[in-house]
């Protein structure tokens, strides 16, 4: 990869977190009831949306959400456990009128523990 490709690489991440980082200090103007449309004009585009999902009885399974500050890292934990938002970004969710019901601020009082390795590990001949 060429030099310039790479600082770009790089500097991609900082640039999407410092555009969030931006709108995210009006994330606390955001209150119960407010539609999808004041939500968008208060803090932009979200970097990630999930749907509403209902199962046959009607029980609502997943809150439609709309999610800021992702990062490669929340995108891929959602993808995996998307009925719940990552601790890590700014989250919205919304009723099934689209007005705001609740919202989550990240916690990153924590980092997300690494996978833990395997205990035994069995030798080649095994």
């Amino acid at each position: 990869m060429p030099p310039t490709t790479q600082r770009i690489f790089w500097l991609l991440p900082l640039l999407v977190a410092a555009c969030a980082g931006g709108r995210m200090d009006r994330f606390d103007q955001v209150r119960s009831g407010m539609s999808r449309d004041q939500v968008h004009e208060l803090l932009g585009n979200p970097s990630s949306r999930s749907q509403r999902e209902v199962d046959a009885s009607g029980k609502v399974l997943r809150l439609e959400r709309w999610q800021y500050g992702d990062s490669l890292s929340t995108l891929a934990t959602g993808a995996v456990f998307s009925d719940l938002p990552d601790r890590r970004v700014w989250a919205v969710m919304f009723d099934d009128d689209g007005l705001v019901l609740m919202t989550q601020e990240p916690d990153w009082s924590e980092e997300p523990s690494p996978l833990s390795p395997p205990s035994v590990i069995p030798s080649p001949n095994q």
